[in-house]
């Protein structure tokens, strides 16, 4: 059965050095020291991006927050796909930004 879901590409890659790639974007919140492959590296920029309180999520959610909560959700999943977030998530911001205003 197909879940939907198509293999773009495949690659070998050793695991020497992603101890130090996690430090750097995990716990120093930075951009790795050690080259990283390009699709780790567009996902650790997405990952960079999303970690900060304000970012184009944010942004986006602050500057629509009068739609319905529905609505807006939907849009959100369609509009950022490439951050792999689900509603939970998105809900939890919506949520944290409404708080504050």
């Amino acid at each position: 059965m197909d879940p939907g879901y198509k293999v773009m590409d495949t690659f070998k890659t050793k695991t020497k050095g992603f101890k130090e790639v996690y430090i750097d974007v995990l716990i120093n919140k930075s951009k790795p020291s050690n080259r990283v492959f390009e699709y780790l590296e567009r996902g650790i920029d997405l990952y960079l991006e999303y970690s900060l309180e304000e970012n184009e999520i944010t942004d986006f959610i602050e500057d629509n927050l009068s739609e319905p909560k529905d609505s807006l959700l939907k849009t959100l999943m369609k509009r950022f796909p490439d951050y792999g977030l689900g509603d939970t998530q998105y809900l939890r911001m919506i949520k944290r930004l409404k708080a504050e205003k």
